[in-house]
Protein backbone atom coordinates (compact mmCIF):
# COMPACT_ATOMS: atom_id res chain seq x y z
CA UNK A 1 0.00 0.00 0.00
CA UNK A 2 1.29 3.45 -0.97
CA UNK A 3 2.07 5.79 1.90
CA UNK A 4 0.02 8.99 1.70
CA UNK A 5 1.99 12.17 1.21
CA UNK A 6 1.54 14.92 3.81
CA UNK A 7 0.09 18.03 2.13
CA UNK A 8 2.28 21.12 2.07
CA UNK A 9 1.58 24.79 1.61
CA UNK A 10 3.05 25.88 -1.70
CA UNK A 11 3.68 29.12 -3.45
CA UNK A 12 0.77 29.83 -5.74
CA UNK A 13 1.92 32.66 -7.97
CA UNK A 14 1.87 35.47 -7.04
CA UNK A 15 0.79 34.38 -3.57
CA UNK A 16 2.54 32.38 -0.88
CA UNK A 17 1.09 29.61 1.27
CA UNK A 18 -1.65 28.07 -0.86
CA UNK A 19 -2.58 24.40 -0.65
CA UNK A 20 -4.05 22.37 -3.47
CA UNK A 21 -5.01 18.73 -2.85
CA UNK A 22 -7.62 16.22 -3.94
CA UNK A 23 -10.40 14.88 -1.72
CA UNK A 24 -12.61 11.85 -2.18
CA UNK A 25 -16.32 12.63 -2.46
CA UNK A 26 -18.61 9.62 -2.73
CA UNK A 27 -21.67 9.64 -4.97
CA UNK A 28 -23.85 9.52 -1.83
CA UNK A 29 -22.09 12.59 -0.40
CA UNK A 30 -22.36 14.45 -3.70
CA UNK A 31 -26.08 13.57 -3.95
CA UNK A 32 -26.71 14.82 -0.38
CA UNK A 33 -24.91 18.10 -1.04
CA UNK A 34 -26.92 18.60 -4.24
CA UNK A 35 -30.17 17.77 -2.45
CA UNK A 36 -29.50 20.32 0.29
CA UNK A 37 -28.52 23.08 -2.12
CA UNK A 38 -31.20 22.49 -4.74
CA UNK A 39 -33.99 22.21 -2.16
CA UNK A 40 -33.03 25.00 0.21
CA UNK A 41 -32.09 27.78 -2.19
CA UNK A 42 -34.95 29.88 -0.84
CA UNK A 43 -32.92 30.32 2.38
CA UNK A 44 -30.37 32.54 0.66
CA UNK A 45 -30.22 36.18 1.70
CA UNK A 46 -27.00 36.89 -0.18
CA UNK A 47 -27.29 40.08 -2.29
CA UNK A 48 -25.18 38.45 -5.02
CA UNK A 49 -28.05 36.01 -5.64
CA UNK A 50 -25.79 33.06 -4.88
CA UNK A 51 -27.40 30.14 -3.11
CA UNK A 52 -25.57 29.80 0.18
CA UNK A 53 -26.73 27.17 2.61
CA UNK A 54 -24.16 27.88 5.33
CA UNK A 55 -26.03 30.76 6.90
CA UNK A 56 -28.21 28.20 8.65
CA UNK A 57 -26.13 25.04 8.99
CA UNK A 58 -22.52 23.98 8.74
CA UNK A 59 -23.18 21.61 5.85
CA UNK A 60 -20.27 19.32 6.78
CA UNK A 61 -22.06 18.52 10.05
CA UNK A 62 -24.55 16.38 8.12
CA UNK A 63 -23.85 12.77 9.20
CA UNK A 64 -23.62 11.53 5.61
CA UNK A 65 -20.76 13.99 4.98
CA UNK A 66 -18.66 12.77 7.93
CA UNK A 67 -16.06 11.09 5.67
CA UNK A 68 -15.51 14.28 3.68
CA UNK A 69 -15.34 16.35 6.86
CA UNK A 70 -12.77 13.97 8.38
CA UNK A 71 -10.56 14.28 5.29
CA UNK A 72 -10.54 18.06 5.73
CA UNK A 73 -9.96 17.92 9.50
CA UNK A 74 -7.06 15.49 9.05
CA UNK A 75 -5.47 17.82 6.51
CA UNK A 76 -6.02 20.83 8.81
CA UNK A 77 -4.39 18.96 11.71
CA UNK A 78 -1.16 18.89 9.68
CA UNK A 79 -1.10 22.69 9.90
CA UNK A 80 -2.38 23.00 13.48
CA UNK A 81 -5.62 24.55 12.22
CA UNK A 82 -9.26 24.01 13.14
CA UNK A 83 -12.35 24.55 11.00
CA UNK A 84 -14.49 27.40 12.36
CA UNK A 85 -17.39 27.24 9.89
CA UNK A 86 -18.40 25.84 6.51
CA UNK A 87 -21.14 26.28 3.94
CA UNK A 88 -22.26 25.06 0.53
CA UNK A 89 -22.91 27.16 -2.54
CA UNK A 90 -24.84 26.43 -5.71
CA UNK A 91 -24.29 28.82 -8.59
CA UNK A 92 -27.00 28.93 -11.24
CA UNK A 93 -26.75 30.77 -14.56
CA UNK A 94 -26.08 34.47 -13.97
CA UNK A 95 -25.03 34.11 -10.33
CA UNK A 96 -21.66 35.15 -9.01
CA UNK A 97 -19.73 35.99 -5.85
CA UNK A 98 -18.52 39.55 -5.46
CA UNK A 99 -14.87 40.30 -4.54
CA UNK A 100 -14.38 39.74 -0.82
CA UNK A 101 -12.02 38.38 1.82
CA UNK A 102 -12.53 36.59 5.13
CA UNK A 103 -11.00 38.86 7.79
CA UNK A 104 -12.17 36.66 10.68
CA UNK A 105 -10.19 33.65 9.49
CA UNK A 106 -6.57 32.57 9.07
CA UNK A 107 -7.03 30.35 6.01
CA UNK A 108 -10.11 29.76 3.86
CA UNK A 109 -10.82 26.80 1.65
CA UNK A 110 -13.01 25.81 -1.26
CA UNK A 111 -13.84 22.28 -2.35
CA UNK A 112 -14.99 21.94 -5.95
CA UNK A 113 -17.82 19.41 -5.53
CA UNK A 114 -19.67 19.20 -8.83
CA UNK A 115 -20.55 20.95 -12.02
CA UNK A 116 -19.49 21.82 -15.51
CA UNK A 117 -18.43 25.34 -14.63
CA UNK A 118 -15.97 27.13 -16.85
CA UNK A 119 -15.30 29.62 -14.04
CA UNK A 120 -12.59 29.14 -11.50
CA UNK A 121 -11.93 31.15 -8.38
CA UNK A 122 -10.19 34.45 -9.06
CA UNK A 123 -7.63 35.97 -6.68
CA UNK A 124 -6.53 39.63 -6.68
CA UNK A 125 -2.93 40.59 -5.95
CA UNK A 126 -3.39 43.62 -3.68
CA UNK A 127 0.07 45.00 -4.61
CA UNK A 128 -0.49 45.46 -8.32
CA UNK A 129 -4.12 44.47 -9.03
CA UNK A 130 -3.16 41.47 -11.17
CA UNK A 131 -5.75 38.69 -11.19
CA UNK A 132 -4.96 34.99 -10.99
CA UNK A 133 -7.51 32.29 -11.84
CA UNK A 134 -7.53 28.86 -10.24
CA UNK A 135 -9.55 26.55 -12.48
CA UNK A 136 -12.61 24.63 -11.27
CA UNK A 137 -11.37 21.04 -10.80
CA UNK A 138 -13.92 18.60 -9.40
CA UNK A 139 -12.82 16.92 -6.12
CA UNK A 140 -10.06 19.44 -5.55
CA UNK A 141 -9.61 21.39 -2.32
CA UNK A 142 -7.89 24.76 -2.49
CA UNK A 143 -6.85 26.49 0.74
CA UNK A 144 -5.55 30.06 0.76
CA UNK A 145 -4.79 32.92 3.17
CA UNK A 146 -8.14 34.45 4.12
CA UNK A 147 -6.97 38.03 3.62
CA UNK A 148 -6.60 37.60 -0.15
CA UNK A 149 -9.42 39.16 -2.15
CA UNK A 150 -11.20 36.53 -4.23
CA UNK A 151 -14.36 36.22 -6.32
CA UNK A 152 -16.28 34.12 -8.84
CA UNK A 153 -17.53 35.75 -12.07
CA UNK A 154 -21.06 35.26 -13.39
CA UNK A 155 -21.87 31.62 -14.04
CA UNK A 156 -22.60 30.95 -17.70
CA UNK A 157 -24.38 27.59 -17.29
CA UNK A 158 -27.40 26.50 -15.27
CA UNK A 159 -26.35 24.68 -12.08
CA UNK A 160 -22.77 24.72 -13.29
CA UNK A 161 -20.93 25.03 -10.00
CA UNK A 162 -21.33 23.45 -6.55
CA UNK A 163 -18.72 24.12 -3.88
CA UNK A 164 -18.24 23.77 -0.16
CA UNK A 165 -16.27 26.55 1.49
CA UNK A 166 -14.79 26.83 4.96
CA UNK A 167 -12.78 29.06 7.27
CA UNK A 168 -10.09 28.12 9.76
CA UNK A 169 -8.22 29.41 12.78
CA UNK A 170 -5.27 28.23 14.86
CA UNK A 171 -5.95 25.39 17.27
Amino acid sequence: MEKSKKPTLNEFWPFKKFLKTNVTITNEERDQIKYMLYNFDSLSTDPTNTTTYGHYLNILNLPILNNLKQQILTMLDNFNLTMTNNWGQLYKKGQHMRPHMHNISLYSGVIYVDGTSTNGTYFVNSLDGDIYEHSFVQNQLLMFPSNIIHYVPHETKDNGRIVISFNTDKK
